[in-house]
């Protein structure tokens, strides 16, 4: 997760989501890439920490400052994974994004 290719962060990201065995040390790798630089290293993170962690609520909040990404491609699956796990902030964030939030 520290490599300087986003594409590599992004795989170890979702790699380590899929663990079976050591996932609180994978939590911890995936917790501490929640502000990468990178959007797909988020959206990646995010999905993960979902897998291991359903329910943790830092995952949300990565998603909902996804809505406003300049890329389509990563505000579209931030937005439906966001609706999926939390319909009432998906329908809050997406209300506050109408008002005025525009994509970078």
């Amino acid at each position: 997760l520290r490599d300087k290719e986003n594409r590599v962060r992004n795989a170890a990201a979702v790699t380590l989501g899929s663990q079976e065995q050591h996932q609180d040390v994978a939590v911890q790798a995936l917790t501490a890439a929640l502000n990468d630089e990178d959007s797909w290293v988020r959206f990646g993170v995010a999905q993960s920490l979902w897998r291991l962690r359903p329910g943790d609520r830092r995952v949300v909040e990565v998603l909902i400052g996804l809505l406003n990404d300049s890329e389509r491609d990563v505000r579209n699956p931030a937005a439906a994974m966001l609706e999926s796990i939390d319909p009432k902030a998906a329908k809050e964030a997406g209300s506050t994004k109408k008002k005025g939030s525009s994509p970078r």
